[in-house]
């Protein structure tokens, strides 16, 4: 049986996408070109090819319960010594980081139903893979980087499992789009 590696994320929209790219160059992050800024919502799993479609209805029916989230982009952080990993952490008002967690919780669903390894700690990655001492100078540097945001669309990312390969949107909903009725 065919599997597929996929992910639920929300992509921040461009021109902001751009400026954090720059921040991830800046720090020297491999996986740069590989992936879109993004926060995930449902980190990279295992599906059958049989289960895509169920993927695909769950991911309509979550964006559409859900609403645009306005959220801040920032300020660094590290989840040093655990993983050496700079981020740029996600925080808002209470009701948006509810929405977050609940959308989250409605995409881990089906092939995604799975129970956390981990908190769940809404970011987006800016750069990985460094010594302690890096990562305190990136923290120190970017310290005050901060941005609000509305994050609108989640996407539905594949990885082709094949070495130093882009992931690669499947499909992308908009979040609070109401789904079509079927015709009586």
């Amino acid at each position: 049986m065919t599997k597929r590696h996929l992910a639920v994320v929300l992509t921040v929209p461009a021109p902001l996408a751009t400026e954090i790219d720059g921040l991830r160059r800046a720090t020297g992050d491999p996986r740069r070109e590989r992936i879109v800024p993004h926060v995930t919502l449902v980190p990279p799993t295992n599906v059958q090819e049989e289960d895509v479609p169920q993927v695909l209805a769950d991911l309509r029916v979550a964006a559409a319960a859900s609403h645009a989230l306005d959220l801040t982009i920032g300020p660094v952080a590290t989840f040093a010594p655990v993983t050496p990993l700079a981020y740029l952490s996600v925080s808002g008002d209470p009701t948006e980081l509810d929405a977050l967690d609940r959308l989250r919780r409605d995409l881990a669903v089906g092939p995604f139903a799975r129970p956390l390894k981990r908190r769940f700690v809404p970011h987006v990655t800016i750069s990985g893979e460094h010594p302690e001492a890096r990562l305190a100078a990136i923290v120190e540097a970017l310290g005050g980087w901060r941005v609000d945001v509305q994050l609108g669309t989640v996407s539905l990312m594949e990885h082709p499992r094949t070495p130093r390969s882009p992931w690669r949107p499947l499909a992308e909903e908009v979040l609070g789009l109401p789904q079509p009725r079927d015709a009586d």
